[in-house]
């Protein structure tokens, strides 16, 4: 069954099939489809046909009104009534009364009236006091005269107006309107119209109008009614209805304005009936989903009305659709019949002509089975039999290729097997060449590092002692050579790891704007040499830090810096930082580093970044260089998630950047409420010949809130200070650059201070060189010298110590290649180290470095002898080498950390290793060491460690502390450092050794005991107002605490009582509760500590 299906002949009868199902089915639609449309077109015709009867039966009412009008207005008893009315009630023309004219149009329009069912009103109001002649009324179906003394409805009173302002003979027809009844429709509500004419004397003046109340209700009542599901309206030229069949939208243009045409059919163009070409079709007819719709305008300005109206009709053509669908099914029947009887027919005859080719097929099954003895049927001329003579011809071909072929296979896979022998040494071999390559550079790094340790260390040794120039400048150039040959190992070892796949990115939190101004620090004396000027330019509003690898980052600025400072002779070079995108939780940032030097050609450009290339071979002969920096900084930029890209052209300079996506971490901490309220009252003025540094300083103070302008040379900026003094206006603060081409910077300062009117101004100078003795520019009226380069902190530290009255300082830039760094180890003097090092060289440099900070130290030569001193000696810190024979290092941490497990004491152990590869700091971390130093040492890298890890043997406690944190920490914070640690200071005895130095050293004692005496009161104060809610004295009294905790160095008072007053001026009353809360306990404390001190300071005496 299965394969009669899929045979030639029931394919090819479904293929007949199909096509002509398509073909009749697209018949059957298109028939369909046009007698729908002529069915909709025909029902759309007889709807108009309707629409157009209604509209002739309407405008026939319209001229009926209009004819009535005129008779009545043309009567001769109206002539009468005016000539009577002229006569004092008497007409001498005609011997009649007033009286007898008015019985007489009485009568006639009686008649009227009882032939018109539609006319509700007919009155003649005389022009001159508005007094009625003639009032007629339909009551009850019932024609009644009454009295001419009679009230005028307030719709009759409107159609006299209007008839009084045209004051012409041509009969006036108002719209369509509800009538009403003290200035509201009436109910239940009636529509009517009002038909006017002016009646004139015998001299042609005006004398009194004839209006008829006509029931528009029922004059349009055919239009309102439904018939054979058709339904009728009147609308006004605006689609307001007027008149429908439902009452919902019946009388829409006063009662429901929100029912127009416009919205009850959306198809339409809302405002195609408004438009004049409209007007001039007449007509509008559409279909909409099943109904259609005609709409007709009929032009009643011709016919004396003040607009137009528009009448519609519309049908449900539901019956139409049906009577299509019905058409349509019977045509699909009779299509299917056909369809079945072509098939039927078409797979026989396809039967017949394919019987031949079944039979073939039936032999090729048999073949493929394997049966080549089989007969191929091979009957007559036509095509089938000249395919059955290839098939024989094919299968003797067969027989022989057959042989061939497995006499080819039999040797192919001897061959093969051959090969995959091989494959197998070659690929074992490489394995073997990969791991002995990574052993290598291991052992190599060890071994290199090993000497290279002792060379640069006994090199700085030798630089810290008494030396001549000559010995000087060898030592130095020695120095310089090994920390060459170093980088060039490093740069190889970090390529052989990024090539292996083991180099791994650590995420970690860092500050931005403190990685760009370190990594520029580095370099400020080795550009300052060249004279050139290396400018960070942060992100002043930057309000997180980030979550990424600092160190990866920093190696690849450190490639970029240095190689702008090596190619760059004169100008400057800029490392920026800029936001590119911010998201929730993450920034796209872009790092540049721009040069003023000799520029990359364009086809230098397309080479920059692969590894061992340089510019050109005279370039490497003057920099040097080995070509690796920059491809390591595309190749880590890639790894960290970014790309990195340039811009260079000849002689004009180059700015490399890469981008970078970071994750936010914690937001920064912003500036205190003093320092922002200070900040925010000062002006200031930057002069810079610099445009780089001046738009970097324009951000950076406009981010602390300063008002700044700027200069770009001395005499511009002295002509313009003096300007703003005399106009009364003078700056607050001067950020002045040194080397100007003009004028100095120390000759402007002096110019300053000489003016009378500039005596007060603060002056901050900035330079990246060296501008003389501290007397000098103290002399010079300089309140404050920074060294260029500087980090924003520092700037920060400097403007407010200025402008809080601190003049006559000096901050110097930090400089990163500063070989001899000043590190304060007085308090470690005391500790005890234990150096662990098998490498004699090694030993002397550590021991060397050692003995220069006053700290002695114990030698081990491996870890059996290491473990042997630790358990006979406490020691503070430990310095571990990691291969050494006997016992490693590693083995040695093992047995040390296993024994402080039943004792709280815990020794650091700082790792000493010359290894690079495979992530070795956090290897050490992982195995129980507490840092990681990399040979060779330095003396900076060595005392940087020792002040982080040794403790404090002599400095005496100048804080106090809250029971709750048992933790020792620094008296004072250092600029920059996070707010929070501040929070669990008590009293900061600097403060008031500070206060004391400001007083002359005069005692505290009598400021502290009225503190002391005043703090029950101050926290009663703010204890009451909170539980009545009193929030503004809450907020005075936490103002008179903070400003008086803050100036005794009662910082956690302080800080709380800056909270509470924070709150109560937002009337946080749940914050409020919190932080009041935590004020007794502060306060109890403060006074601990006021009495301490008061202990002490008798002791003393």
């Amino acid at each position: 069954m299965r394969e009669f299906l899929y045979s030639t002949p029931m394919r090819f009868g479904i293929y007949s099939l199909l096509i002509s199902l398509i073909g009749m089915m697209a018949i059957a639609f298109l028939t369909y489809d046009s007698s729908a449309k002529l069915l909709e077109t025909q029902a759309l015709a007889r709807l108009s046909d309707d629409l157009q009867r209604e509209e002739s039966l309407f405008m026939e009412q319209v001229r009926t009104l209009k004819d009535d009008i005129r008779l009545l207005s043309n009567n001769a008893s109206v002539s009468g009534i005016v000539r009577a009315r002229q006569g004092n009630g008497y007409d001498e023309q005609e011997n009649m009364t007033l009286a007898m004219w008015q019985q007489r149009l009485s009568s006639m329009t009686g008649t009227v009236m009882q032939q018109r069912s539609t006319y509700q009103i007919v009155q003649l109001r005389a022009l001159s006091d508005n007094s009625l002649l003639l009032n007629m009324e339909r009551q009850d179906n019932v024609v009644l005269t009454l009295p001419t003394s009679a009230s005028t409805a307030e719709s009759l009173n409107e159609a006299y107006e209007r008839a009084k302002i045209s004051l012409i003979n041509q009969i006036d027809i108002s719209n369509p309107v509800l009538l009403k009844k003290d200035q509201r429709v009436a109910f239940p509500p009636q529509s009517a119209i009002f038909a006017s004419r002016l009646i004139r004397d015998n001299q042609g003046q005006p004398y009194a109008i004839l209006v008829i109340q006509v029931n528009f209700d029922l004059m349009a009542s055919n239009l309102k009614a439904s018939k054979d599901d058709i339904s009728y309206f009147v609308a006004n030229e605006a689609g307001q209805y007027i008149a429908h069949s439902d009452p919902y939208r019946n009388w829409g243009a006063e009662l429901n304005p929100q029912y127009t045409i416009a919205k009850d059919f959306p198809l339409l163009d809302d405002i195609s009936y408004r438009q004049n070409s409209y007007f001039e079709k007449k007509s509008i007819e559409t279909l909409t989903d099943d109904s259609g719709l005609v709409i007709r305008h009929i032009p009643l300005r011709s016919e004396g009305f003040t607009e137009g109206l528009l009448i519609g009709a519309k049908a449900n053509l539901t019956h139409i659709h049906q009577q299509s669908q019905d058409l349509f099914r019977n045509i699909m029947l009779l299509m299917a019949i056909g369809v079945l009887i072509i098939g039927l027919v078409t797979t026989a005859a396809a039967y017949h002509l394919t019987r031949p080719l079944l039979r073939l097929k039936k032999a090729a099954d048999e073949i493929t089975a394997g049966n080549n003895q089989t007969t191929i049927p091979i009957e007559g001329k036509d095509e089938i039999s000249s395919l059955g003579r290839s098939i024989k011809a094919m299968l003797e071909h067969l027989d022989l290729s057959r042989q061939e072929l497995a006499e080819i296979n039999a040797s192919l896979e001897q061959k093969v097997t051959d090969r995959t022998i091989e494959l197998e040494i070659a690929l074992d071999q490489a394995n073997a060449a990969a791991i002995a390559k990574a052993q290598f550079l291991a052992t190599m790094s060890h071994e290199i590092r090993t000497p290279l340790n002792g060379v640069l260390g006994m090199t700085e040794l030798l630089l810290n002692t008494p030396l001549n120039s000559l010995q000087q400048r060898h030592l130095e150039t020695v120095k310089r050579s090994g920390e060459t040959l170093l980088n060039l190992l490093n740069d190889i070892l970090d390529l052989s790891k990024i090539e292996a796949g083991k180099l791994t990115i650590n995420h970690s939190e860092f500050n931005p704007n403190e990685l760009i101004e370190n990594c520029v620090m580095l370099f400020a004396d080795t550009a300052g040499k060249k004279g050139l000027e290396v400018i960070p330019a942060t992100l002043p509003n930057m309000q997180y830090m980030l979550i990424g690898d600092p160190d990866r980052i920093n190696q690849v600025l450190m490639n970029l810096v240095n190689n702008a400072i090596k190619f760059t002779e004169q100008g400057q070079v800029v490392v920026s930082i800029e936001i590119l995108d911010e998201r929730d939780k993450q920034f796209l940032l872009r790092f540049k580093v721009e040069d003023t030097g000799i520029g990359i050609s364009e086809e230098a450009q397309q080479r920059l970044f692969q590894k061992f290339v340089q510019l050109d071979n005279s370039s490497t002969r003057k920099y040097g260089g080995t070509g690796l920096g920059l491809a390591i900084s595309r190749q880590l930029t890639e790894l960290m998630g970014g790309h990195i890209s340039m811009h260079s052209q000849e002689g004009y300079g180059t700015s490399i950047w890469f981008d970078l996506p970071l994750d936010k971490g914690r937001r920064s901490i912003s500036l205190t409420a003093e320092h922002q309220t200070l900040l925010s009252q000062t002006s200031a003025l930057i002069i810079d010949d610099n445009s780089t540094n001046r738009e970097l300083l324009h951000h950076i103070m406009e981010s602390w809130g300063i008002q700044n302008d700027s200069s770009d040379n001395a005499h511009s900026a002295f002509t313009q200070l003096t300007q703003q003094a005399e106009s009364g206006n003078t700056y607050d603060l001067i950020l002045l650059d040194q080397m100007m081409p003009d004028m100095t910077g120390l000759e402007l300062a002096r110019k300053i201070r000489q003016h009378p009117l500039m005596q007060n101004l603060h002056i901050v100078m900035l330079s990246s060189m060296e501008i003389g003795s501290e007397q000098e520019w103290q002399q010079s009226g300089v309140d404050f010298y920074l060294r260029k380069p500087f980090r924003q902190s520092e700037l920060y530290n400097a403007l407010i110590s200025v402008l809080s009255g601190q003049k006559n300082q000096i901050l110097p830039a930090q400089s990163g290649t500063n070989d001899n760094p000043i590190f304060n180890l007085t308090e470690k003097q005391g500790c005890r180290i234990l150096l662990v090092e098998d490498t004699p060289v090694n030993q002397q440099v550590s021991l060397g470095m050692l003995s220069q900070t006053g700290i002695t130290a114990d030698l081990a030569e491996n870890g059996s002898e290491a473990l042997t001193l630790y358990q006979k000696k406490e020691y503070d810190l430990i310095l571990m080498d990691i291969q050494m024979p006997v016992m490693d290092g590693y083995e040695a941490t093992a047995h040390i950390r296993a024994s402080e497990q039943n004792s709280k004491h815990h020794t650091p152990i700082i790792a000493l290793t010359a290894h690079a590869m495979n992530g070795d700091k956090e290897l050490c971390i992982r195995r129980g060491m507490d840092d990681h130093l990399a040979k060779p040492l330095t003396r900076r890298a060595l005392l940087e460690m020792l002040a982080k890890w040794l403790p404090n043997r002599t400095q005496e406690k100048s804080v106090y502390r809250s029971e709750k944190n048992g933790r020792t920490e620094p008296a004072a914070l250092p600029p920059g450092e996070d707010r929070e640690q501040n929070e669990s200071i008590v009293l900061d005895k600097n403060v008031l050794q500070k206060l004391s130095e400001d007083l002359g050293g005069q005692s505290l004692q009598p400021v502290l005991n009225t503190f002391l005496s005043g703090l029950p009161e101050l926290e009663s104060n703010i204890i009451s107002a909170f539980k009545i809610k009193d929030y503004d004295k809450m907020k005075k009294s936490a103002h008179r605490l903070k400003g008086s905790a803050r100036s005794l160095g009662a910082c956690q008072a302080g800080d709380l009582a800056e909270q509470i007053e924070q709150h109560a001026r937002s009337e946080d009353y749940s914050e409020l509760k919190a932080t009041t809360e935590q004020l007794g306990p502060a306060i109890k404390a403060l006074e601990e500590a006021l009495q301490d001190l008061n202990i002490e300071a008798s002791c003393n005496e």
